[in-house]
């Protein structure tokens, strides 16, 4: 592609051309250096600034009448087909060469105003034969452009929904090119102020509406990367380099800069420093960015650095007030426009009308106000309260609709209510949900009001049901007491509608007043709980209590009637003398009357009187309390008959123990010489060669020796604890063995042993020689009372009583049983009805089966023989008792 030549006149250009060009070589590097600032985000910046300085040296050096390729044609040409340039950036560009080139001229040189314009129209055709070019490009790409135009296509409006390139962003370079950008900003200072200027530029940007519609259409994202990319269109658009320095999306804050805005460019240009930042457009573009993305209405923003200014670049903050002056950065205040002022002057005007109106609103909210108030404070039933509420609450809020959820703390969600103004299948979903979910969770959780009319932020469920009723507007406020939210009260609308501080205000002022009512129901509640449960408690304890005063029972419990045998009427108005016996009623008249002294027994110890006349042990507690004014006593009885047979049996136990001991040490004497005689006496049986007869007698002595030996043995073991290790084990297995050791035995004495182990019973914690110890010598008892033959039932199964699991052994034989009169003795050490042995046997037996926690009882059975239950537990695990 060749250049139209421009024609050469013979004024004396050429010669301009080449001091310029010799000016140009001499100042390469500061050229260089400002091209590659300039353009900092175009790749390989430095390279391509060298290969358009040395294509126009070149071109100065030919001169304006070369009739080859123009060498600067070709590098914009070469760069546009690598994609290192767009038509934006080439206009950009060849504007940026143009001042540059002016900056290069010196009013002293002849025809500088010739050389002026030539090289003016040589840049004006180079733009054209740019645009020529991309033209071919777009037509090379036409798949890409027929996928565009289709997204295009599918908006449903005008241009201006259809993207970024629609809003003519590079024509708006291209009038900055011209000037006009500036003539428009000098126009606005002559005839509105500068004030004014400012104020127009940075609110009358395209942001509102472009941001706005590329969010609808889906080009855009609200998020941190949405913003990006607005960014970097706007940035594409023409209207400079600009880079997100920092961005803290979720707070709405970000800081950009730019080292050509376009506007502060132009000023920079044509005028001297100025004592204002000047690229108003473009800040007030960016917030509208910012503000359309986040959907927060409360973020300003500010240029704090301007080329126009004499900084070297251009920066832009965006944020909250307080995120300002956290930063110490100063905010602008904007004079009053014309409109403005004409809008005071019509607001001064009707400000009375205004002022009674407001007066009378104020009236009549205070009077509902008061009528809520005096409404739900002469009940303490919840339903009652809420329901007044809601209908009071719907006079001053108008045609919106009202529902309170409580809290429920158990399963941590709102339940709701009360409610006025919705249709019955509105709560269907959403009569209860979680904690934290959605706005009224999320007013819940925070403790403040919320304010929601962006369906996008509530989650699926509850954006369903909202979408769903078209409600468009909620505010719900929590209902606080004491620093702990009980509830929340919502008010929503059908249509758009913004709930102003004073409205959110009032709102939360009745809300308190809600709490209020709604924790004195609770405390309310609370108390009749409270004292629901402790009548509850003192009804279900199993020491009987009772309430005198005047002489007289004012209440008793089940536990006291039951003790006593009568009916409550029988007790209830009767002198409590009656259920107390004679010797100890002066203790209580004088506890009652306050003359026993300072110190009122804790317990005493009387036998209560049943009414069927028998006597049991009680412990009786005396409290004396005020009661309605009057002294009064709370007596509290304790059955304690179980504890006195306890205190037998341990008095027993030691007596028993005492005894053993006794009998140890004898035992201990007696072994001794016991020892010496059975030597002797087997010494001279082998020294005297003793025969017939004679021997006989002395083995005789020696057999009766060895049998006294084992009797002391049996005292030694009654007498003295055994150490007993435990380990797991299975009652059959030890069952299984004493039948095999005995069986011999039991076949000689023509015994049946018959087996019903159930299948189910676990093993258990047991000390096996021990146990089996027990078994053999129930075994050889049964066998001794069965000289003419029996049989033997062994029965194992597993039962649970008072909700203990328990395993129980039976061993049943048919003998001739066990003699009434010593049934009760069989246990007791030393008794014993055969002619052999210390009497110890069952002793011991008994004194094992207790070291493994469980129990044993016999029963004779008549004519049938004798019945050994054996009851042990499941789950005992001592690893080491003493028997």
């Amino acid at each position: 592609m060749c250049m139209k030549t421009i024609t050469h006149v013979n004024d004396g250009s050429d010669i301009c051309l080449k001091a310029i060009s010799h000016r140009l070589e001499s100042n390469r590097d500061i050229f260089i250096s400002r091209f590659s600032k300039e353009n900092e985000k175009l790749p390989d910046a430095i390279k391509i600034a060298e290969k358009y300085i040395t294509a126009l040296e070149r071109f100065f050096r030919t001169g304006l009448t070369s009739q080859e390729s123009d060498p600067f044609i070709k590098m914009l040409m070469a760069s546009i087909n690598q994609n290192q340039l767009d038509l934006t950036r080439t206009g950009r560009l060849v504007s940026s060469l143009r001042n540059m080139m002016f900056d290069f001229l010196d009013p002293n040189i002849a025809n500088e105003k010739q050389v002026f314009q030539k090289l003016n129209q040589y840049l004006d055709e180079v733009l054209e034969e740019v645009t020529i070019t991309f033209d071919q490009i777009v037509k090379k790409q036409a798949l890409q452009i027929e996928a565009i135009q289709k997204r295009k296509d599918d908006f449903k409006t005008s241009k201006q929904k259809r993207g970024w390139l629609d809003f003519a962003g590079i024509r708006m370079c291209m009038t900055d090119f011209s000037g006009n950008w500036l003539n428009l900003w000098r126009a606005m200072i002559l005839f509105a102020g500068e004030d004014t200027a400012r104020r127009v530029f940075f609110e009358a940007g395209i942001a509102e509406l472009f941001s706005k519609t590329c969010l609808e259409n889906s080009l855009l994202k609200n998020n941190a990367e949405g913003f990006t990319k607005a960014v970097d269109a706007y940035s594409e658009a023409g209207f400079g380099d600009f880079y997100i320095r920092e961005l803290i999306f979720e707070n709405g804050f970000t800081r950009i800069t730019c080292q050509d805005t376009f506007e502060a460019w132009t000023f920079a240009k044509k005028n001297k420093k100025n004592e204002y930042p000047f690229c108003y457009h473009s800040t007030g573009v960016l917030l509208s960015f910012m503000r359309t993305l986040t959907g927060r209405s409360d973020l300003v923003a500010e240029e704090v650095k301007c080329i126009a200014k004499g900084d070297p670049e251009c920066e832009f903050v965006i944020g909250t007030k307080n995120e300002f002056k956290r930063r110490n950065i100063p905010l602008t205040v904007w004079g009053q426009t014309l409109k403005e002022k004409a809008k005071f002057l019509e607001t001064m005007l009707n400000e009375k009308e205004v002022a009674e109106k407001a007066l009378l609103n104020k009236y009549n909210e205070l009077t509902i106000i008061n009528k809520i108030g005096r409404d739900i404070s002469q009940s303490l039933n919840i339903d009652t309260i809420l329901n007044l509420s809601v209908l009071n609450l719907s006079r001053i809020v108008g045609n919106k609709d009202i529902c309170i959820y409580l809290i429920n703390r158990k399963s941590n969600e709102l339940i709701l209510k009360a409610q006025k103004g919705f249709s019955k299948d509105y709560f269907k979903n959403l009569f209860r949900f979680k904690m934290e979910e959605g706005i009224s969770g999320d007013a819940a959780h925070k403790m403040v009001p919320v304010e929601w009319n962006n369906q996008t932020n509530l989650p699926i469920k509850i954006n369903y049901d909202v979408k769903n009723k078209k409600i468009k507007s909620i505010l719900s406020v929590p209902l606080k007491t004491k620093n702990k939210v009980i509830g929340v009260l919502n008010i929503a609308a059908k249509f758009q509608h913004h709930f102003a501080a004073d409205e959110i205000d009032l709102i939360s002022l009745i809300g308190s007043q809600i709490s209020g009512a709604i924790e004195n129901a609770y405390l309310l509640e609370e108390i009749r709980d409270s004292e629901k449960k402790y009548r509850t408690l003192v009804e279900n304890i199993n020491d009987g209590y009772f309430l005198c005063q005047d002489d007289h029972v004012l209440y008793a419990n089940s536990a006291f009637l039951y003790m006593h045998g009568y009916s409550k009427s029988e007790v209830l108005g009767k002198d409590f003398r009656k259920f107390l016996p004679k010797e100890n009623v002066a203790q209580v008249e004088k506890i009652l009357s306050g003359t026993w002294g300072k110190e009122i027994p804790e317990h005493i110890e009387f036998q209560r009187k049943h009414k069927n006349n028998k006597k049991l042990p009680t412990d009786l507690k005396i409290n004396l309390i005020k009661f309605n004014g009057k002294p009064a006593l709370i007596c509290i009885l304790r059955d304690i008959s179980k504890r006195k047979e306890m205190e037998k049996k341990v008095i027993e136990h030691q007596r028993l123990s005492s005894i053993g001991q006794l009998t140890a040490d004898i035992a201990h004497e007696i072994r001794n010489p016991l020892s010496s005689i059975k030597t002797n006496i087997q010494v001279l049986s082998k020294q005297l060669h003793l025969q017939g007869f004679n021997k006989r007698r002395m083995e005789i002595a020696v057999e009766e020796i060895l049998r006294l030996d084992r009797i002391l043995q049996d005292v030694l073991n009654f007498s003295v604890p055994v150490k007993m290790e435990m380990s797991l084990d299975h009652l059959h297995n030890v069952i299984g063995k004493c039948v095999e050791l005995i069986h011999e035995k039991i076949r000689r004495s023509k015994i049946n042993v018959i087996q019903k182990l159930s299948r189910d019973i676990p093993e258990i914690y047991m000390n096996t020689g021990m146990f089996q110890q027990v078994i053999l010598n129930l075994f050889l008892n049964s066998i001794d009372a069965m000289p003419n033959g029996g049989q033997i039932i062994i029965t194992t199964r597993r039962i649970e009583i008072e909700d203990h699991k328990m395993i129980l052994l039976e061993i049943m034989d048919s003998g001739c049983g066990i003699q009434s009169e010593n049934l009760n003795r069989v246990f007791d050490p030393f008794f014993s009805t055969k002619t052999q042995g210390a009497g110890l046997g069952l002793s011991n037996v008994k004194k094992i089966i207790d070291a493994h926690h469980g129990s044993i009882e016999i029963e004779n059975r008549a004519n049938q023989g004798t019945r050994i239950i054996i009851k042990l537990p499941e789950n005992k695990n001592a690893k080491s008792p003493n028997c």
